[in-house]
């Protein structure tokens, strides 16, 4: 019975053993960590010394630090449109914007939040830890067009940037996505275009910075001839009056309706507004998509026409037409004066 008291106590010194260096044997592996963290410690690594100054920072970090340096929870950028999603054309989409936003070539498009629309957005939160979903949001005459969540689109916890795609209609968005930063605080937003002049939508929505390049927006000192734009009193070759009104967005979209009555749209078209920068025109390519006319029964068709726009101001335009169809019958070769609508 003697022998087992020994033994605990041999057992007991083991630990005082390895606390003071342990076996020979271990001791040089012991200084090899030793003089790699000293190593480690003393000479700069790789990426330091090629690293770019703070202020020309284009990486995934700097933009986080500018949405936090501006007040704001998540950073959206628009970044244009697909007709069908998919890695290779996302790659195509973006290649301009790589020398400003490097981080959007390593985003994965399989993890992208994808609903009906063609319009394609990447959300970043402020904060890498934040919580990421994103859903589809449902406006119709069963909620009043107050929107509501729908099926769930992207989850994610750790707050790494999400491409988005959507969107059918320019005044019905149909993606809503909420970050919550990890001190608590949250924000939902539904990202779309603004009407007025095709720029992300920020109007009704505190907290979002956005980070988008606008490459089509007109060179300084060019008239910008985007906006809401409404013509009342037009008479047509008939001398039927018309009231007409004209949204031309940055992004190259247009929309353009007449009623005599009020809130009875009798013709809509939707296209686009080209610009010919060999003769300084415009031409305006759309296609009729709504009205009483084609309810009741109208063909469906398209109009293309060529026209000189001229702004003596800020509110004030003139659409000259010069080639194809005019905006209404009769009106070849005219001007219809149009003033900035507000509200």
């Amino acid at each position: 019975m003697k022998p087992l008291p020994l033994l605990l106590a041999a057992l007991l010194l083991l630990p005082a053993l390895s606390a003071c260096g342990g076996s020979p044997e271990e001791a040089p592996a012991q200084e090899d960590a030793q003089t790699q963290e000293v190593q480690t410690a003393e000479e700069p690594a790789p990426a330091e010394e090629t690293q770019a100054p703070a202020e020309d920072d284009p990486s995934l970090a700097r933009l986080r630090e500018e949405i936090e340096t501006t007040g704001n929870l998540m950073g959206v950028a628009y970044l244009g449109t697909l007709s069908e999603g998919g890695q290779a054309a996302y790659d195509e989409l973006v290649a301009d914007w790589l020398e400003a936003r490097p981080f959007l070539a390593d985003l994965d498009w399989e993890k992208a939040a994808v609903a009906s629309g063609m319009e394609v957005y990447c959300v970043v939160p402020r904060d890498a830890g934040s919580q990421v979903t994103v859903t589809e949001w449902v406006m119709g005459e069963s909620n009043r067009y107050q929107g509501q969540a729908g099926q769930v689109l992207y989850e994610g916890q750790s707050g790494e940037p999400v491409l988005l795609m959507g969107n059918v209609s320019d005044i019905l968005p149909n993606l809503r996505v909420t970050v919550t930063a990890p001190n608590g605080q949250s924000l939902a937003y539904s990202p779309c275009l603004s009407l007025c002049d095709g720029t992300l939508d920020r109007a009704s929505t505190q907290g979002i910075y956005d980070f988008s390049l606008y490459f089509d927006l007109p060179p300084a000192g060019i008239p910008d001839y985007s906006g809401d734009w409404a013509a009342f009193d037009v008479a047509d070759g008939d001398g039927q009056l018309y009231t007409c009104c004209l949204t031309l967005n940055r992004n190259g979209a247009a929309d353009f309706f007449y009623y005599q009555e009020l809130g009875v749209i009798l013709e809509r078209f939707t296209g686009t507004a080209r610009d010919n920068d060999d003769d300084d025109t415009v031409t305006l390519d759309w296609y009729l998509t709504g009205g009483t006319y084609l309810e009741g029964g109208a063909p469906e068709h398209g109009a293309i026409g060529t026209y000189r726009m001229e702004m003596p101001d800020q509110d004030t335009l003139y659409l000259i037409h010069l080639d194809g169809d005019p905006l209404l019958h009769g009106l070849e070769g005219q001007a219809v004066v149009f003033g900035r609508s507000v509200g």
